[in-house]
């Protein structure tokens, strides 16, 4: 297991989330299923349309180069979301998960030390039910900290 992932299932067990649940709707909110779906196939659209106008100046710069590759993996997760396949699914969040490596690759972020900030700084919120509370232990990540410490912090144009 990496260490995002035992981070996340850190900050997941902390907050009291579940993770590996079943997929399926869980009972109280059963009626909205059918919208959660439509939601999805409306996302994977909007992805879609996204993706095409990008493709129209893929080539010119790597921002949108990066852009286009994180969208169509997005557009690819949210798919297989939609159609409740696994494999699908597995397949998009590995996919995405690479290009947005790729993507810290490309421009010389320290994707470990960014994620280990994130991580403390979800670690100081409290816990709140469905999503976590921001309370006196909290603090904002400090990504400017971490770039200057690995030296890359240069101006984006």
């Amino acid at each position: 297991m990496s260490k995002l992932m035992r981070q996340v299932r850190e900050f997941a067990e902390t907050q009291g989330f579940t993770l590996n649940q079943d997929v399926r709707v869980k009972e109280e909110y059963e009626g909205a299923e059918h919208l959660v779906e439509l939601l999805l196939l409306q996302v994977e659209k909007k992805l879609e349309d996204v993706r095409r106008d990008l493709t129209e100046v893929v080539g010119c710069d790597l921002r949108i180069d990066r852009v286009h590759l994180i969208v169509e993996e997005l557009g690819e997760l949210v798919h297989g979301l939609a159609m409740r396949d696994v494999v699908e699914t597995a397949d998009g969040v590995a996919d995405l998960a690479y290009v947005v490596t790729g993507t810290a690759a490309a421009f010389g972020l320290p994707l470990d030390a960014l994620c280990d900030e994130v991580h403390a700084s979800n670690m100081s919120k409290d816990v709140g039910g469905h999503k976590p509370a921001k309370g006196e232990r909290y603090f904002k990540p400090d990504i400017r900290r971490v770039l200057e410490s690995a030296m890359v912090l240069r101006t984006q144009r």
